[in-house]
């Protein structure tokens, strides 16, 4: 007879505690440490190009802000959920009426991109982004290296896939956003 003992719950208080240790980057999911590893290069390069594509068109329009790998919302409470889109948008105004708080942001940003690890299953994938879009995220794009697409997902309306041919279009938040689908795969 095995007696099941309770799991201990970290909080996003805790993860915020935890020491940097520089060896992977870590998420909290209903309350349990999701710990990954670190990026690769090329991973990394296409973070880039997407923060430098969206990055300046958010500047020159005074949209809001972006944010970088690593930055973490708070995306539910007790148990607490923590995730870390590679980049993220948030527009000016949600931005100014940010409330007071120290720590993670409290809620979703309104866009998270995502860049595709060649380790992540569809699993996983479905389920980051149905729990970003759940939390409030008003569109989630996944950029696929491997297959260089780029798919934009938004709550209540059919997913759409842009392949590296295509011309990218972000509506529904960015109308005015086009570049070549190309330029996210780029590598110098």
């Amino acid at each position: 007879m095995s007696i099941a003992t309770p799991r201990t719950l970290m909080t996003a208080d805790e993860l915020l505690a935890r020491p940097d240790t520089g060896l992977d980057r870590s998420e909290l999911i209903a309350g349990e440490l999701n710990r990954q590893s670190l990026s690769s290069s090329t991973h990394g390069i296409m973070t880039v190009n997407a923060m430098m594509l969206l990055g300046g068109h958010v500047r020159q329009q005074q949209l809001g802000v972006i944010f970088g790998q690593g930055t973490g919302f708070k995306i539910q409470t007790n148990p607490d959920t923590v995730r870390a889109p590679d980049v993220a948008f948030m527009s000016q105004s949600r931005w100014r009426a940010r409330p007071q708080f120290r720590g993670f942001f409290p809620g979703a940003p309104d866009l998270a991109v995502e860049v595709v690890s060649p380790d992540d299953s569809q699993g996983y994938l479905d389920d980051k982004v149905d729990g970003w879009l759940h939390a409030g995220t008003q569109a989630v794009w996944l950029v696929q290296p491997r297959q260089k697409t780029v798919t934009v997902y938004t709550a209540n309306q059919p997913m759409r896939l842009f392949q590296e041919h295509e011309e990218f279009d972000g509506s529904p938040l960015f109308p005015d956003f086009r570049c070549p689908v190309a330029e996210f795969f780029e590598i110098p």
